[in-house]
């Protein structure tokens, strides 16, 4: 196993782990989640059982759905999210609701803030080491393959699909989950351009590979 690989592995392991930290300080902040999370929070509402267990069955429902139609976009990435990101997010929720069980506006301006910025981070990690999506970010993809639909309208409509459904179940609604739909992309290429990519390549063999390409 090859350097790079390892730290493929890594970003993957810390990008999911830190994003599902994210959506527990999203939850805490009372403003909403990102859509998916308000989904998976909807289904929770209604099973009346454990976050982590609820969030395993039904990423597991759409990994079946992305076993089915395209398995190529299953990976570690998959994996981790299926297995660990429920945990992750219930622990958080139940430590934020022990150490800040009295939140005021302040407060929960400053967690969206910071949500914000940690789940763009996480993401720009998770999404540069490119070792499989989520089944929920697969169902887009596989969506524009099949239909040939721009994949910013697929992702919206499944974006829209998914936070109507969390809505109708219970889940928060707010600022958090438009600004996850909508507004994190450049964010995301801020910490491409200045963490995940200079982690991941040497930035002597960057500079190369851009030298090469202005060459061509």
């Amino acid at each position: 196993m090859n350097s790079s690989t390892i730290k493929r592995i890594i970003m993957t392991f810390v990008g999911i782990f830190l994003t599902s930290i994210s959506v527990s300080i999203f939850k805490a902040s009372l403003f909403g989640t990102d859509p998916f999370s308000c989904f998976a929070i909807g289904i929770w509402n209604l099973s009346q059982i454990k976050f982590s267990i609820s969030y395993m069955i039904t990423n597991a429902v759409l990994l079946l759905g992305v076993f089915i139609f395209d398995k190529h976009y299953i990976g570690l990435g998959t994996l981790l999210n299926l297995f660990l990101a429920g945990y992750v997010v219930e622990k958080g929720m139940q430590l934020l609701d022990f150490y800040l069980p009295q939140r005021t506006l302040t407060v929960r301006i400053l967690l969206l803030i910071v949500a914000i910025v940690l789940m763009c981070f996480a993401s720009s990690l998770y999404f540069t080491a490119n070792m499989g999506v989520s089944p929920y970010d697969a169902c887009a993809l596989i969506i524009t393959k099949k239909t040939k639909f721009p994949f910013r309208a697929c992702r919206i409509g499944t974006d829209l699909l998914v936070t109507t459904l969390g809505f109708f179940m219970g889940a928060t609604v707010g600022i958090g989950t438009l600004v996850t739909a909508f507004g994190m992309g450049p964010l995301i290429e801020f910490f491409n351009r200045t963490c995940a990519r200079p982690i991941l390549y040497h930035k002597t063999s960057e500079i190369s590979l851009l030298k090469r390409s202005a060459m061509h």
